[in-house]
């Protein structure tokens, strides 16, 4: 999976899991005070990413592990960052 195909499937998931929202853009921020989701819909919606994967490619990933809790950036900033860690995340699976 590229970057672009990431950045799809992350909007797809967001789209189906949180119709409310305006569609999501690769800048769309995820955490902090300007952030699109509340926390509960952060978890929600990475665990439905995971799923996806699951689904779709059938890896089994755990985003919010260790790894990327780690980091001195966390790859759940916003929705490009966290497309970055999903293809990093498939390539070493």
């Amino acid at each position: 999976m590229n970057r672009d195909d990431a950045l799809k499937l992350l909007a797809e998931v967001f789209q189906e899991g949180l119709p409310d929202l305006l569609a999501p853009e690769a800048d769309t921020p995820l955490l902090g005070p300007d952030a699109a989701l509340e926390s509960i819909d952060l978890v929600n919606f990475v665990a439905d990413v995971e799923d996806a994967i699951q689904a779709r490619l059938g890896v089994a990933l755990v985003l919010a592990d260790e790894r990327a809790l780690s980091r001195s950036k966390s790859p759940f900033r916003d929705l490009s960052a966290l497309a970055d860690y999903l293809v990093e995340r498939l390539s070493d699976a």
